[in-house]
């Protein structure tokens, strides 16, 4: 008999808190959150929430255009992911409220709307398995319930069956094509449901090839330093999830978890609570962020990281560094019990430097602030033209920003802005990116030489890193950066230099501060020459939530002189 996480043992909760209740009152209003952030009044399945438009659903999924004038596709899809079955779930657990016939009923009108292989929620074979995995977790906590009828059990089994056979027989596209996150998220719903639906047809086969593949891309995309080949650290939480899972679920039906993936988890970990802010659970704004939070199991905001890394550490057998508090639900879900703790836990962090090389991570902690910075060669696809960005926090707070990802299906000009350079804090030589801009997601000229290092110089921390890029340009031109930060004192000195630049170039540097940063800190840029230069301040997208952006002010320093000084320090408070 398979089992899954053992809800009978679960403790007592207290009563649903008020983010929860309202939850529920706007989904019964017909109103579902879209990426975590937005609410939107939505009618079916097909309908984007903002443009209005409906998507074709009559036409078979392969003939649907996934970009297209009609609106983000990402919209219809995050609505049926059903992401939302664990907000009405653990509202049933707090409260005692029976409202498994509400589930069913969603699940039960998407099987009517979305016939087999018709209409764009069937295009994307990880938009299916999300679905699948949450429909069994719903199936597995309501299995008891009185609404679950023999006929009501039988549709939904044999919806799982469709959706998963046509997972499997375009499985390819994804481990052959795509190869990142997405074929981890089809090889573990293939597992999943062999090993917890076993009377399923073709249920032998799907257990042993995603247990293969799992394993394999576990290894392939983690690198040996616990950081992740999509260069993302949302798309890094969310294979944390999955691995949280997988290994949970192979624990309790007596599956052998491979000794790479448990290695690489627990590196995994350690890269993670490395970056984060120890005060919201943040993690700096970096890289692709598609809004995905497969198993929202808390109240927690969509960029707390905690939830996530204490289930994988309680999983992992590791002592838990976090202090408690609400992020710890999704471990209670999981395990059946609160982590366990050292009598004190201590600070999150580990350590003051840490470098990451196999994806060129290098991080500077002390009391206070953390220092982050990118600086690395690209052998797998690259996302953005973000090299030696630094972000850089004081006290929980980011006081200079990456300006995240927004949306993957927008104009040219804002899909290349988040993309590009412009996007982060770092240089730009006559305008231009540091790689050269492809179609859609892909980047020519990919940067391949690039190193760096972190060591302690007396009473100063320093980064120091360097890459060529600017192909587009011209071969040989080398951007380096030296970070220097004094220990226990809110002050970086960050000097740029470009090397090889072609003759009469103009250098940008560019800042992307916190709103309210000149309150707290001040900023002075000299060309490398000594020149104080004055910025020119535009005013530029932010977004921390997939689909939602706000304006700021950023600032844009130019100069002939091939370099800048960037001191950024913390102004003293009047007594």
């Amino acid at each position: 008999m398979s089992v899954f996480f053992d809800f009978q043992i679960l403790p007592s909760f207290p009563k649903p808190s008020p983010v929860l209740i309202e939850k529920i009152a706007n989904y019964r209003q017909g109103k579902f959150l879209y990426f975590q952030k937005s609410w939107y009044s939505t009618v079916g399945w097909h309908t984007h929430p903002i443009t209005g438009v409906e998507f074709d659903k009559e036409l078979h999924w392969s003939k649907i255009r996934d970009i297209t004038a009609q609106g983000d596709i990402k919209y219809i899809w995050e609505k049926s992911r059903f992401t939302f079955i664990y907000d009405f779930i653990r509202y049933q657990q707090f409260s005692g409220e029976l409202i498994a016939g509400e589930v069913f009923a969603l699940m039960e009108n998407w099987i009517k709307e979305n016939p087999v292989n018709t209409g764009p929620n069937w295009i994307c074979s990880q938009e299916i398995s999300i679905r699948v995995v949450n429909w069994i977790f719903a199936l597995y906590y309501f299995r008891t319930s009185s609404e679950l009828s023999d006929q009501r059990l039988q549709l939904i089994l044999q919806s799982i069956h469709d959706q998963m056979t046509h997972v499997w027989k375009n499985r390819h596209f994804a481990r052959q094509l795509v190869r990142n996150n997405h074929i981890l998220t089809e090889s573990l719903a293939l597992y999943m449901t062999g090993i917890l639906l076993p009377f399923l047809p073709d249920s032998i086969k799907w257990i042993e090839t995603g247990k293969i593949t799992f394993d394999n891309e576990i290894d392939r995309q983690i690198f040996n330093d616990g950081t992740y080949l999509q260069f993302s650290m949302n798309y890094h939480r969310m294979v944390i999830q999955l691995i949280s899972w997988y290994w949970q679920l192979s624990k309790i039906n007596n599956q052998v978890v491979a000794e790479h993936v448990k290695e690489k988890a627990v590196k995994s970990i350690l890269f993670l609570r490395q970056c984060m802010n120890c005060h919201t659970g943040e993690l700096p704004n970096y890289g692709h962020n598609d809004g995905t939070l497969l198993f929202p199991l808390t109240d927690c905001d969509y960029n707390d990281f905690r939830p996530t890394l204490v289930a994988l550490a309680a999983i992992a057998g590791m002592p838990e560094m976090i202090e408690c508090g609400p992020w710890d639900e999704e471990t209670v879900w999981i395990t059946g019990k609160l982590p366990e703790r050292k009598n004190d836990p201590g600070p999150c962090m580990i350590g003051n430097l840490s470098s990451f090389p196999d994806s060129g991570y290098y991080i500077i902690r002390d009391q206070r602030t953390i220092t982050f910075v990118r600086c690395g060669a690209y052998q797998h696809r690259p996302a953005q033209a973000d090299n030696l960005h630094v972000d850089l926090w004081v006290d929980g707070e980011n006081i200079m920003q990456d300006s995240g990802s927004y949306s993957y299906n927008t104009d040219a000009q804002v899909l290349r802005y988040y993309m590009g350079t412009a996007a982060h804090n770092s240089l730009m030589l006559n305008g231009y990116d540091q790689m050269e801009k492809g179609p859609r997601f892909l980047w020519y000229n990919w940067i391949k030489n690039a190193s760096g290092i972190c060591f302690q110089e007396n009473e100063y921390a320093v980064f120091e890193g360097k890459f060529e890029g600017f192909r587009q340009i011209g071969t040989g031109i080398n951007h380096a950066r030296r970070v220097v930060k004094q220990v226990d004192r809110i002050e970086w000195k960050i000097t740029d230099q470009i090397s090889n630049a072609p003759v009469n170039s103009c250098f940008q540097l560019i800042w992307h501060p916190m709103s309210g940063f000149f309150d707290k800190f001040s900023l002075e840029v000299f060309s490398i020459d000594g020149e104080l230069l004055k910025p020119a301040f535009e005013v530029t997208g932010f977004s921390r939530y997939y689909g939602y952006q706000e304006l700021k002010t950023s600032l844009k320093y130019s100069s002939q002189s091939p370099g800048f000084i960037s001191i950024i320090r913390e102004k003293e408070k009047c007594v």
